[in-house]
C-alpha cells in the first residue's frame, strides 16, 4: 500500500502485442503523447493484423497501489512518463474524486484542477 511519505501510488501497466504488421516504435518512452499515438495506431489496425494483445497490471488488485519509492526500488529498469505530458489521473482537492489529468476541471464537482508546482 502506498504511504504518503513515499510518494504517490502507482500501477505498472505492461502491454504485450503480437501483430502481423509492423508496429509504431516509440522514440521517447517517457512521452505520454507519443505513447497515446502508438496506442491509437494499434487500435486503428484494420482486418486481422492483430494476433494477440495482453495487458498486465501490477499490482493486479484494483484497490492496491505500490508507492513510487517501492516500485522504483523493485524495478529500477522502469521509468516514469514525463509529468508534463498530460497522462494519468489526479484526485480532486474539493470532492476527492479521481479524473484524467488532462481535464481542466473535476467532472464530478466542477472544481478547477490546480496548476502543478514547478
Amino acid at each position: 500500500m502506498a504511504r504518503a511519505e513515499e510518494g504517490a501510488g502507482v500501477v505498472v501497466a505492461t502491454l504485450i502485442v503480437a501483430a502481423r504488421n509492423e508496429l509504431l516504435d516509440l522514440t521517447n518512452p517517457h512521452d505520454a503523447d507519443e505513447l497515446r499515438m502508438a496506442l491509437r495506431a494499434l487500435s486503428a489496425m484494420q482486418g486481422n493484423p492483430l494476433v494477440a494483445l495482453e495487458v498486465v497490471w501490477s499490482p493486479a488488485e484494483e484497490n492496491v497501489r505500490m508507492s513510487t519509492a517501492e516500485q522504483e526500488s523493485l524495478s529500477p529498469e522502469l521509468s516514469r512518463l514525463d509529468t508534463g505530458s498530460a497522462a494519468g489521473r489526479v484526485f480532486c482537492a474539493s470532492c476527492g474524486g479521481p479524473y484524467a489529468t488532462e481535464l481542466g476541471e473535476c467532472p464530478h464537482c466542477g472544481a478547477p484542477r490546480p496548476a502543478e508546482a514547478g
